[in-house]
Order: structure tokens, then sequence, then C-alpha cells
């Protein structure tokens, strides 16, 4: 965990998320999606072919569920403030809605592969 965490004392419950986030299932095929969409992320464009576009509409319905708001346990807060601020953000480099949110489920719910 980052220098803030340890002086804001959060390092235990952030754990706890992370240890949370990595007993939600996933599938080898959402993993490699998600994995693509960090990538894009972290490059602060959007990848040039939807990755998306390869998981059926339930593995689809699946990752947006376990990347939503409702999945992240009541005790680690809500994020909403940051959520809706990377949103936007990352819409504003391209991404599209559901992209976006993949990647806000992994980032504030800890889903997805764990050495993101």
């Amino acid at each position: 965990m980052g220098w803030l965490s340890k002086l804001l004392g959060t390092d235990d419950r952030n754990r706890r998320l992370v240890a949370w986030g990595q007993s939600v299932t996933i599938s080898p095929a959402q993993r490699q999606v998600m994995r693509e969409l960090w990538d894009a992320s972290k490059a602060k464009r959007p990848p040039p072919h939807d990755p998306l576009a390869r998981l059926t509409d339930a593995d689809r319905a699946y990752l947006r569920k376990i990347c939503g708001a409702d999945l992240r346990p009541a005790e680690f807060g809500s994020a909403d403030t940051m959520r809706l601020y990377t949103f936007k953000t990352l819409l504003s480099w391209g991404f599209s809605a559901e992209q976006a949110a993949v990647v806000i489920g992994m980032t504030f719910n800890a889903v997805g592969p764990i050495d993101l």
C-alpha cells in the first residue's frame, strides 16, 4: 500500500478490500479483457479494438455487475466521488461508458488481475 494509506491508517482496510476483490470469480477471458482495459487506461487512451466485444453478453453483464458500486462491500465506503471523477476522466480520454465502468471496478472494487 502507498504512503498515504500508511499515513491515514487505512492499510489494513485496503488489504481486506483487495482480499475481497480477489475472491470474486473471474473467467480467463474476462481476466484478459480486464488486463487490456487496464493497460489502455494507464496509457490514457482506449484500446484500438474494444476487448469487451470478444465476450458474450452474459460475460459482459457479469463484469458490469462485479465492477459496479453496488457490489463494493459497505464496510469499505462508497468512493462515489472518486468513481464519478474517474468515469468522467476515462470518457474524456475516449473510453466507452462500459469500458470505463470496468476500469473503475478494477480500481475501486479491487476486482481483476492482482498484479495490476
